[in-house]
């Protein structure tokens, strides 16, 4: 668990309310010089439909595999956010919203969402629903994406066409009309970008490179910091050989045919890749924020469905814990679960209660949870972490 976490505990109540534990914590690590925690507020848990133990543990399991699969979906979204707005931006934490709060103001004052989630449904059947419509929102955002990527990819294509130096660049938008030879039947245009420190050579020794060179016809187009272009008028069976002598001369020969109208539908092809990878661009950041504050919201709510059920499993039946959430300080952790540990220790030889729904139950869930592993590291009490240091901004 990390400095950025919050924590959910979960002890029997014994008849109590979640503002008992909220007290008795405030107490242990709030108060005092050094506060462990900043404050330690409610986190109000529904009855849910109990089935048999074998459900239970099951549900377990699979809410401990999709609560990895959702954190792992929000950390997606984070990084597709992260990679299109600058982290300098002030306009990065609006994408980190959860219902129009900060993911710390929606933990805090977490409600369960009976209108879309009904707790007359079973816990499967929530569980399902949770799980569907984040699957459904990732595949969105990874089709949303994918869509983005080819685009922009287009786009730098086509902009690398505007990039670069002489030898690179498109030269659509240099050469004019007036520069070609256009309507001959013999003799045509070669083009060759020549690096500045050559141009003297390139002017005095280009004539007699090949034969069928016109005289004096080398004419100079444009110039930038590396090489200056050149177009060069020769006989059309004569243009090969010349442009492999310019290349052993080290000289970039362009191949570029002009045509009317090219200068324009250039840079009406980036104009239209512009457009569209910035379009999509947009609907992806629209997105992905919809996206987040949805899935942050069913990871919530999946924890609030993990802590009742391994409540049930630790505590038994009829359910009946306080649950509250708070943020360890920085470097606090090791210190606050000591002191957990000390305060409920008490809970490690009593982990059922009577029972007034089944006996059987319980005795079965005493029965199992001594080798069931609820936890990588065993606690006496539920303890879940809701991870959100890649969202805090």
């Amino acid at each position: 668990m990390s400095q950025a976490d919050f924590w959910i505990l979960s002890i029997p109540s014994n008849g109590g309310a979640n503002s008992d534990l909220q007290d008795d914590l405030d107490y242990s690590l709030v108060s005092g010089s050094t506060k462990l925690v900043q404050s330690v507020g409610p986190f109000n848990v529904p009855l849910f439909k109990v089935e048999s133990l074998d459900v239970l543990i099951n549900q377990n399991e699979q809410l401990a595999k999709q609560d990895a699969q959702f954190s792992a979906s929000l950390s997606k979204i984070a990084e597709v956010i992260k990679s299109l707005v600058s982290p300098a931006s002030d306009e990065l934490k609006e994408y980190f919203l959860v219902e129009g709060k900060t993911p710390l103001e929606y933990i805090t004052s977490f409600q369960w969402n009976t209108s879309r989630f009904r707790i007359t449904s079973s816990i499967t059947d929530i569980l399902h629903n949770l799980t569907s419509e984040v699957l459904t929102l990732e595949n969105d955002i990874r089709t949303r994406q994918s869509n983005f990527q080819q685009a922009s990819n287009a786009y730098q294509s086509v902009q690398k066409k505007k990039r670069g130096n002489l030898s690179q660049k498109s030269l659509a938008s240099i050469v004019r009309n007036e520069d070609v030879l256009l309507g001959s039947d013999y003799m045509t245009n070669i083009f060759v970008a020549v690096p500045l420190n050559a141009e003297k050579n390139f002017l005095a020794s280009y004539e007699t490179l090949a034969n069928l060179v016109i005289p004096r016809s080398a004419k100079k187009l444009a110039q930038d910091d590396e090489y200056a272009l050149y177009t060069v008028i020769v006989f059309k069976k004569s243009a090969e050989e010349f442009a492999s002598k310019l290349r052993e001369q080290r000289y970039t020969v362009r191949d570029f045919t002009f045509e009317s109208g090219l200068r324009e539908s250039e840079q009406n092809e980036f104009d239209d890749a512009d457009e569209k990878q910035k379009h999509l661009r947009s609907s992806l950041l629209r997105y992905a924020k919809v996206a987040f504050s949805e899935i942050f919201q069913h990871w919530v709510h999946l924890k609030c469905l993990s802590v009742y059920v391994e409540s049930v499993l630790r505590y038994g039946l009829p359910p009946d814990f306080s649950s509250v959430v708070f943020q360890p300080a920085e470097k606090a952790e090791k210190k606050i679960k000591e002191i957990l540990n000390q305060r409920y220790s008490y809970l490690e030889q009593n982990t059922s209660r009577p029972s007034k729904v089944s006996d059987d139950m319980n005795a079965n869930l005493n029965e199992s949870m001594a080798g069931l592993n609820l936890h990588e590291e065993y606690l006496p009490y539920v303890l879940f972490s809701i991870p959100t240091k890649s969202f805090n901004h």
